[in-house]
């Protein structure tokens, strides 16, 4: 049986990433690679669900890095939460980038 292929979408980073340290540069290309995932599945969302335990697996990074590296993204306002999460019924906040 054949799987079909599916075509993402190439999200060229809409800031420079050479002010970025190492963590926040693998990070940052890690969370673009999850938006190009998943709008080659369903290009209407915008923003994806980004733990920081999930960050650390898909990214390679190790937890603590993960937690300081989306810190500093978003302080550098390279990324935005724009959907709050509920550690309650443990669901992840959503972010999305900065495109400006």
């Amino acid at each position: 049986m054949l799987l079909p292929i599916i075509d993402l979408p190439s999200i060229i980073p809409p800031k420079p990433i050479d002010k970025l340290s190492d963590n926040q540069e693998r990070l940052y290309k890690s969370f673009i690679e999850l938006l190009e995932v998943q709008q080659g599945y369903s290009p209407e969302q915008t923003g994806a669900p980004f733990s920081h335990r999930f960050a650390a697996s898909w990214s390679g990074l190790k937890y603590e890095s993960v937690r300081s590296a989306k810190r500093g993204l978003s302080k550098k306002h390279y990324i935005k939460k724009i959907e709050a999460g509920d550690r309650k019924t443990r669901k992840a906040g959503k972010w999305d980038l900065v495109r400006n």
